[in-house]
């Protein structure tokens, strides 16, 4: 039998970066409002053409609309084992949609639930395949098309994070600062957290103001991982 599981969340913050849900769940439209409503915005968005303002991975928003009255799209996924532990690896036809790290969910958990999947290593081989050499050092940046779904604010955050270079981190301020929004790094901790590809949009490259680590949705132990993988491991981040 089939059981559903909640999605994973980061719980060890520092309190001054730490994301939190305001107590109202109203939805705000205007993105330009500085608020931590801004991660709860309304409008749905996928992220599927191609935009030359990133060369590694075809990305660029276009709306996508409300799950409500559509019909179930078909997704595969494959499970991998990784340097990172066990990953799930979600594949809709525009790319890449979920990268996960598999902790019993069986498969793949995104806010979209008209979506159903199916198993398929075959149409996840060729993102597994960067992935593997990733992971042996002999890759640093993905060739393959993602296929983002957030709201508007979401999908500006993990375009910031795609900006990071391999080896480099920024903090949630940097991040904030960056999509233009330079109190929102309690905003910018949660669309982090909502990251549904990991490593991929490299979530694992932004730690604290101080340079801690700070929180990730896989477990500290992996960041650390990912980032001596990726030779970022310096001062603080070293001790």
């Amino acid at each position: 039998m089939h059981r559903d599981f909640l999605p994973l969340t980061m719980r060890s913050w520092p309190y001054s970066e730490a994301p939190y849900e305001p107590m109202s769940r109203g939805l705000v439209t205007d993105i330009t409002t500085l608020s931590p409503h801004l991660e709860q915005q309304s409008t749905f968005v996928s992220t599927e053409i191609v935009d030359n303002s990133f060369p590694a991975i075809g990305v660029q928003s276009s709306p996508h609309p409300s799950p409500k009255g559509r019909s179930v799209e078909t997704c595969y996924y494959s499970r991998y084992d990784s340097l990172a532990g066990p990953l799930l690896l979600g594949v809709s036809e525009k790319g890449l949609v979920a990268l996960e790290f598999d902790r019993g969910q069986g498969r793949p958990v995104l806010k979209d639930k008209n979506i159903r999947w199916d198993p398929s290593d075959a149409k996840a081989k060729p993102y597994a395949r960067e992935l593997t050499e990733y992971f042996a050092g002999k890759r640093r940046e993905f060739t393959f098309a993602l296929d983002l779904r957030g709201t508007p604010f979401q999908l500006k955050c993990w375009h910031a994070l795609l900006r990071i270079p391999y080896g480099e981190t920024r903090s949630y301020a940097d991040i904030a600062r960056t999509v233009g929004q330079p109190h929102a790094f309690r905003a910018v901790g949660m669309a982090n957290n909502r990251n549904p590809i990991a490593i991929v949009v490299p979530c694992h490259r932004v730690v604290a103001s101080d340079g801690t680590l700070c929180g990730y949705g896989g477990g500290l132990d992996i960041k650390r991982t990912l980032l001596e993988l990726e030779g970022a491991l310096t001062g603080i981040l070293a001790a």
